[in-house]
């Protein structure tokens, strides 16, 4: 596989952001073929381990995963329109950053783990590569509470779990967005009980809930979380008492993965809770919520 299976140019022609999505996790998967070129062993392996390995699993598992990955980003895919200054709070290996700077956004993404970044900094070249011009986005290993600067977006995915305390950020956040600007939460529920149980499973082999972690720009300890889930209603709490009016509220991801529900490259489990989803008490043991909250 070539460099130029790696084709950008319906990111640009597609209309509808959940298709943009989609057809970007696409390209992530071929991207890690041919990785070798552009990473270390160790860095590949880290990488197709931080998607759970999907480019090795039967095609029907990468389709659900970019079906369930696309309901959540197409939410910032709409409002990290061309010029936008988007923040991604807790990047890990920088994907959706790089996905909003191709889209035209200027982008800072940050974390903790600096070898994440520099996997995430490869990446960004060679999406460069392929797109044969600069993207406009950077990558800085640091706490988020040290960033200065003033964005349009800020984005969370599945890292409101990590960063302590989670009232902080969301303080931080209206404090540092422009007027009308949008901190957009995608993180799992905590009301679904998997997710529950898998939630205090993680945190008990972690130690418990809470940790420390190093500051790479500053060599200080700071705060860290594990696993330290919340309920929707907490998080539309914490939202509206700092200064958010919700704009939308999204839940999916009612039904795990079920093998048994395949059929051909589909999984049916997607298409059953879509009923279901109508039923309100249903709706809330949702997976995973994706929250838009506006500055006002």
């Amino acid at each position: 596989m070539s460099i130029e299976s790696v084709e950008l140019e319906p990111l640009f022609t597609l209309n509808s952001p959940f298709e943009k999505a989609r057809y970007f996790y696409r390209l992530v998967f071929r991207e890690m073929d041919l990785c070798t070129s552009f990473l270390t062993a160790e860095e590949g392996t880290k990488l197709a381990s931080y998607y759970g390995n999907l480019p090795n699993k039967s095609e029907v598992l990468r389709n659900y995963f970019n079906h369930r990955h696309a309901q959540r980003v197409q939410h910032l895919i709409r409002v990290a329109s061309n010029g936008a200054r988007v923040l991604d709070a807790g990047c890990g290996f920088g994907s959706e950053s790089i996905l909003c700077g191709i889209l035209g956004a200027r982008v800072l993404g940050v974390d903790l783990i600096e070898p994440w970044l520099n996997t995430a900094k490869k990446r960004l070249k060679f999406y460069e590569k392929v797109l044969s011009k600069s993207i406009s986005t950077e990558f800085s290993a640091q706490s988020v509470f040290d960033v200065q600067d003033y964005f349009d977006v800020i984005w969370s995915l599945e890292s409101i779990s990590h960063i302590d305390p989670a009232e902080k950020f969301i303080s931080f956040a209206h404090d540092h967005l422009n007027e009308g600007g949008r901190l957009i939460i995608s993180d799992p529920n905590r009301l679904n009980p998997l997710i529950y149980w898998n939630a205090r499973r993680d945190a008990r082999r972690a130690g418990g809930l809470h940790s420390q972690m190093k500051n790479p720009q500053t060599g200080k300890d700071v705060p860290f979380a594990y696993e330290r889930i919340f309920s929707v209603f907490t998080i539309k709490k914490l939202l509206s008492e700092n200064g958010f009016a919700i704009e939308s509220l999204h839940h999916s991801a009612l039904l795990p993965y079920l093998p048994f529900f395949n059929i051909g490259h589909r999984n049916l489990g997607i298409h059953f809770e879509k009923p279901l989803h109508a039923i309100l008490p249903l709706r809330w043991l949702s997976g995973i919520y994706t929250i838009v909250g506006r500055k006002v």
